[in-house]
């Protein structure tokens, strides 16, 4: 179902998905952990990444299944934000270390998943009448504007994929196109948390756009001050259109007909 980019998952009743969900059931029996830990058993350290965190909270809010949601929630801010997600965003990867023991392996925050942390909060909060979340999401939206956004010359108030590493120079960007569902950017807009996610959602639409000229989204661009976007070669992918850009069709396909950017 199609839904409005400012609203993506509310359903016309406002209420989660309440019916037997098997593909849910399967997902989380076979890789979320007793204690809330989305485990990718086929790499070598085990590891979480706080994108598959977050989607789990999503999935769990959709499928009204509380029990997970609190359960992965307090695994993630257990392990990968020291036990406060009000004080630091989550660390990316969590797992089995080169010295044999388990913890964060890579501290560096992710925004996509940050973003979709919050979006699952807030709307538990509303859905499940839960001030508390509410109160999280808006802490943690606080804190990505701090430290995951930076002004950048000639497109605004943007969103980075993390903390550190993505200014390369005073005038360069490393950006993802796929960290920023325009389903998320306009509902962030739109929860008055702060009005400068008004003008990230206008950056978020024009990297979207202006990366991809031809309509072949890249995993990776370049922003540099002046010349505008071009497609990051030095990635795996060598600037092709791979596993993140899939993403940016997936959300995309997923706004509403009536979105009045849909088709840009």
């Amino acid at each position: 179902m199609a839904t409005s980019a400012a609203t993506p998952a509310r359903a016309e009743s406002a209420a989660p998905c309440v019916a037997a969900w098997p593909a849910w059931d399967s997902y989380r029996i076979r890789f979320i952990s007793n204690d809330g830990r989305v485990i990718d058993s086929h790499t070598v350290r085990k590891h979480t990444v706080s994108e598959a965190q977050a989607y789990a909270l999503f999935f769990s809010l959709v499928a009204n299944d509380r029990k997970s949601f609190d359960l992965v929630l307090q695994w993630t801010e257990n392990n990968l934000a020291a036990g406060d997600l009000t004080s630091r965003l989550p660390a990316w990867q969590w797992g089995l270390r080169s010295d044999g023991s388990w913890g964060v392996v890579d501290a560096n925050a992710a925004s996509d998943a940050d973003l979709w942390i919050v979006y699952a909060l807030g709307e538990a909060g509303r859905l499940w009448n839960e001030p508390r979340y509410t109160r999280l999401a808006a802490s943690i939206a606080a804190r990505i504007l701090k430290e995951e956004t930076a002004e950048i010359p000639g497109l605004g108030l943007t969103v980075l994929p993390g903390p550190v590493g993505f200014q390369l120079n005073d005038k360069t960007w490393r950006l993802n196109p796929s960290d920023l569902p325009m389903q998320l950017m306009d509902w962030m807009a739109h929860q008055g948390f702060d009005p400068a996610w008004t003008r990230i959602q206008e950056s978020s639409l024009r990297l979207l756009i202006e990366s991809a000229p031809r309509g072949f989204s890249p995993d990776w661009a370049i922003y540099e001050v002046g010349k505008g976007f071009r497609e990051d070669n030095t990635s795996g992918q060598r600037g092709e259109g791979g596993y993140d850009a899939i993403r940016v069709y997936l959300w995309a396909g997923m706004l509403a007909e009536d979105v009045p950017y849909r088709r840009k």
